[in-house]
């Protein structure tokens, strides 16, 4: 092996923990990738397990009926992944009495001391693959010359669709029309979709990180996906760290917290089985069937419990296409930030008062004076994810200053100097509170006349909670954390402000810049 490029340190390293302890989701996609990648390294890989088998059964007198020579040969048709795992199912199915264990698979497990093994063992006792091994020739046979994952092998899976998308692997970026590789990929930014052979297909909003197993199967690390599986596709599988979720004819979201893995599922139409995978006991737990408007939780090693449904908050095939139209003639709409005074018609999406732009691209108003009616505005964008909105604007008069945020699948104001005494701000309704008997209320002045002021919201979905911030010229005034659900809008506010970013201007005021920037998901225009 002198010939063994420097990656081969790095398989012995991956073998040796594979079989100490399993391999973490992360080091398994490394794994597939540098198998993949190096036949040098897919020979020493089998030198190891071949070595860790002979270590392990050397004593062993009989093997069962076909025994290994069924396990191993069985590779050739079979992708590398399974191929892999099939050397170790033999080496458990051969030490264990009777053979029907539940079989290892290559994930974390203890270490039970019954053989030598590890990164000494190894070490100590590494020789060449004896050349009169039948069997394991044939195993060197399937893994050393394996071509590429093939189609028949692995059903291909590509990219369909991108809004804005970032997606790269190992290898570097995904393109629209690409067949996404096998391991580990990464979305950085916008909304990709991808369809299956077998007719799956799946939108995965940013920031997300999966795993592109082969054929019907994707395993989701953190982010946001919604899928459709039309008849054919029955069975297609979203892996998560604490779940598995199979479709049976229906279309789900499925949302992963970053930090602990815990996952929402949320079922859009038709059914799916939701199985987590450990109880607090840590044994196997049930799994459970969901139908359209049921949602549940999953935790480490917790009980999956019943949560709020919602499905605003995903991206739908109708979102997709607005996002394709808008990227056209406006790619600024997932990846930049968005001017929402350009995106907007003063005849078309204000009431109340006069409303116009002025030659330097400002947002000019003059709200009703008569206290009857509000003066509103929408702003033409659904966020869906997390974002940031930044407002510029100065009253020519103190007065109060009103902003509408889309929160996940519910919406909230924003209210700055309201009510009496123009001295009260904060969120309304909050479990049908308004804000001088909620919990975010705050007494004081924050705006003034005459002054230019600098307001920052911070909106950040995740899963049926959120957390809103907004400061008043770098000043904290609200930081809410919550359920989606304990958050409405007054009902006499305008219907179109209920899924749209929106203002309300308590009197003449003039807007210099209204942004927004997605820090995950998707902006998507809303139809006329």
């Amino acid at each position: 092996m002198n010939d063994c490029p420097d990656i081969c340190d790095e398989v012995t390293a991956l073998a040796s923990a594979q079989i100490d302890a399993g391999l973490t989701d992360d080091q398994i996609g490394r794994l597939d990738e540098v198998l993949g990648a190096e036949p040098a390294a897919r020979l020493l890989y089998v030198q190891l397990i071949d070595l860790h088998v002979e270590l392990t059964y050397r004593n062993l007198s009989a093997q069962p009926a076909g025994g290994h020579q069924a396990h191993l040969l069985a590779a050739g048709d079979l992708g590398l992944s399974t191929a892999l795992e099939n050397l170790f199912t033999y080496a458990e199915d051969s030490r264990k009495q009777p053979p029907d264990y539940p079989i290892y698979r290559g994930r974390r497990r203890e270490p039970d001391g019954d053989a030598p093994s590890g990164p000494a063992g190894f070490r100590r006792w590494f020789r060449p693959i004896p050349a009169a091994a039948m069997i394991l020739i044939a195993a060197t046979v399937a893994l050393v010359n394996w071509p590429s994952p093939s189609p028949s092998a692995s059903p291909p899976a590509r990219l369909a669709r991108s809004a804005g998308a970032d997606l790269v692997s190992s290898a570097g970026p995904v393109h629209v029309g690409d067949t996404l590789p096998l391991g580990r990929l990464e979305l950085r930014a916008g909304v990709a979709q991808l369809v299956f052979a077998n007719g799956a297909q799946t939108i995965i909003s940013s920031p997300a990180a999966f795993e592109h197993r082969g054929g019907d199967r994707v395993v989701l690390h953190h982010g946001q996906l919604s899928a459709v599986a039309p008849a054919p596709a029955v069975g297609f599988t979203v892996e998560t760290p604490t779940a598995v979720i199979q479709d049976l004819g229906t279309r789900f979201g499925v949302t992963v917290d970053r930090a602990t893995g815990q996952t929402d599922v949320q079922v859009l139409e038709g059914r799916v089985r939701v199985e987590p995978k450990a109880t607090p006991t840590g044994g196997a737990a049930p799994g459970q069937e969901l139908i359209r408007g049921q949602a549940q939780r999953i935790a480490a090693g917790q009980q999956a419990v019943a949560i709020t449904y919602h499905e605003a908050g995903f991206v739908t095939l109708a979102d997709m296409d607005a996002l394709n139209r808008a990227s056209e003639s406006s790619p600024s709409i997932t990846t930049q930030r968005i001017n929402l005074i350009a995106r907007m018609s003063p005849l078309k999406h204000a009431s109340g008062g006069s409303w116009e732009i002025n030659p330097r691209g400002e947002l000019d108003v003059t709200p009703l004076s008569d206290g009857t009616l509000w003066s509103t505005a929408v702003l033409p964008v659904q966020p869906m994810g997390a974002y940031r909105l930044h407002a510029e604007f100065t009253c020519r008069q103190h007065t109060f200053m009103g902003f509408f945020l889309p929160v996940g699948s519910a919406a909230v104001s924003l209210q700055l100097d309201g009510y009496s005494g123009l001295s009260h701000s904060g969120l309304e309704l909050v479990h049908g509170r308004h804000l001088v008997s909620n919990e975010t209320h705050r007494a004081g002045v924050l705006l003034q006349a005459g002054k230019r002021h600098a307001v920052d919201v911070h909106v950040q979905p995740s899963g049926d909670q959120a957390r809103v911030q907004a400061w008043v010229d770098g000043r904290a005034v609200v930081d809410w954390t919550g359920a989606q659900a304990a958050l409405s809008l007054r009902p006499d506010w305008r219907p179109a402000l209920q899924r749209a970013l929106g203002i309300a201007p308590g009197g003449p005021t003039v807007y210099h810049e209204i942004t927004l920037e997605m820090l995950s998901g998707a902006a998507v225009p809303l139809e006329d």
